[in-house]
């Protein structure tokens, strides 16, 4: 899996009724190497960490001189991911910052600390996503409290309104209380030519306080990153699908000029994501923004 968005990624992370229908079998260039001759000494040998002497009980069939030639002519992350089956490359996602072992984690929302708010992304034939956080009780300002993802809704092929009553009846199932303002995406003003009426105004007749600050694309990445730096951004770990979308989120990589991230499915989460972080550190208030 050399990259976290390429086909075997694709394979990997699929429905739990598509895994159950192959085997994966994983190995690295150790698992492959033919015998090391005991008279090559393991001092100095630039194999040695990721080796540690297994080739002296090798039965495989790549030369040993191959791989220290490979070695010699690879970078370190292309032969972490490559040759030795570790972690794939990340040098062309969105979000590189991302670690599951920093920012996933089990967390508890209580309901007497702290603030309950949404983030959504419309969709029919994409998906409709919805994220519950929960931001915590702090006396700092917005962009430094800490920000718990805890649940998220994604479903395709159904109308909002059916959606809708899907997300309560989630919400109420799990314990997840009602978010004090949603983020989601101003296209949602849009009125729908059937029903005449746009998805922001079906959730406000819902009762819910909706924000849709519009906000440049590349503002909200860094505001994410940024989060991701300073570890004031957590998920929880039934968050599969965002977890999943954290990862694969990518730039183009047969186009390295385009600064917009590629439009093939994980971006629908992250840009649910985006939209509550935006509204959430712009607040309710007007901001004045200047070019020096």
């Amino acid at each position: 899996m050399h990259r976290p968005f390429g086909p075997m990624a694709t394979i990997m992370q699929g429905r739990e009724s598509q895994r159950r229908c192959a085997k994966l079998f994983k190995w690295t260039a150790i698992d492959v190497i033919e015998r090391c001759p005991d008279t090559r000494p393991c001092e100095g040998c630039v194999l040695w960490d990721d080796c540690r002497g297994l080739a002296k009980r090798a039965a495989g069939f790549i030369p040993v001189d191959d791989l220290v030639r490979q070695w010699h002519r690879t970078g370190r992350r292309t032969w972490s991911a490559e040759m030795m089956c570790r972690q794939p490359q990340v040098s062309d996602c969105v979000y590189p910052e991302f670690d599951t072992s920093k920012h996933v984690r089990e967390t508890v929302p209580q309901t007497e600390h702290g603030q309950w708010i949404g983030g959504m992304d419309f969709g029919l034939r994409s998906p409709t996503v919805m994220l519950w956080a929960r931001v915590a009780k702090s006396d700092k300002p917005n962009d430094q409290r800490t920000l718990h993802i805890v649940d998220e809704y994604v479903r395709s092929g159904r109308t909002f309104q059916q959606n809708i009553q899907a997300i309560e009846m989630q919400a109420t199932s799990r314990g997840l209380l009602v978010p004090d303002w949603l983020g989601v995406d101003p296209a949602g003003n849009q009125r729908n030519s059937q029903t005449g009426a746009s998805d922001i105004q079906i959730l406000r007749e819902k009762g819910y306080a909706v924000r849709s600050r519009s906000s440049p694309l590349r503002n909200g990445i860094e505001r994410i990153r940024s989060r991701l730096d300073h570890g004031t951004l957590l998920i929880h770990p039934r968050c599969t699908e965002l977890i999943e979308a954290m990862q694969a989120y990518h730039f183009d990589i047969s186009h390295p000029q385009r600064q917009e991230p590629v439009k093939d499915g994980p971006d629908h989460l992250c840009d649910a994501l985006r939209y509550m972080i935006i509204n959430l550190e712009a607040g309710s208030g007007k901001v004045t923004a200047r070019k020096y």
